[in-house]
């Protein structure tokens, strides 16, 4: 049980280093997150405009399959005029430096971790390597499903899209080594 806890617990402390380092250290982010020109204009008029937190799409339609033909054919021409794009609102502010932030963070590594581990106690692969790919291959699963969905359907650019992909596969890199060592040999009939 104490074996299941710290291996765990290493897992989870990488992937939060990781997380901090990529974004804090190294310039990736910075060369693909854009400020917005005239934030204090723009930042008025979004005030103005929405009151409510949410995701917000422009151009608006209330839900395609259900409206007329002429709406459909209109707000697929406002689309592909552009801009086209969405909106993440948080309309009462935040502190994006709070401690919360960093411990619900660092709580969903151990949930991330966890179960990762209890997918390679199951699996019961005996080599270091083959446990350690497939910690790698959770990297792999959220860039694909995850980030590479998001390009996909909700338009990212490219460049985000694949910083964020490097960034996943390097932290599950990281997070693995941990989880290969502490899974090693374990039966799987405890679980």
């Amino acid at each position: 049980m104490a074996n299941r806890v710290i291996t765990i617990f290493i897992s989870a402390i990488l992937l939060t280093l990781w997380s901090s380092f990529s974004w804090r250290v190294l310039p990736l982010y910075e060369q693909v997150l854009k400020d917005v020109p005239n934030e204090e204009q723009f930042v008025e008029q979004i005030s103005r405009h929405i009151n409510e937190s949410g995701v917000y799409r422009f151009p608006g339609i209330s839900h395609v399959d259900r409206i007329s033909e002429t709406s459909k054919i209109n707000w697929l021409e406002r689309a592909r005029k552009g801009p086209f794009g969405y909106i993440f609102v948080r309309s009462e502010g935040v502190n994006p430096l709070e401690a919360g932030i960093y411990i619900r963070n660092f709580v969903i590594n151990i949930l991330a971790s966890s179960l990762a581990f209890w997918v390679l106690t199951l699996a019961n692969i005996k080599q270091f390597k083959k446990r350690w790919a497939v910690s790698l291959m959770f990297g792999g699963i959220v860039a694909v499903y995850g980030h590479l969905q998001m390009w996909n359907w909700m338009f990212f650019p490219i460049g985000f899209t694949l910083v964020n992909c490097i960034d996943t596969l390097v932290a599950w890199s990281l997070a693995g080594v941990p989880l290969a060592m502490g899974t090693a040999n374990k039966p799987t009939n405890r679980y």
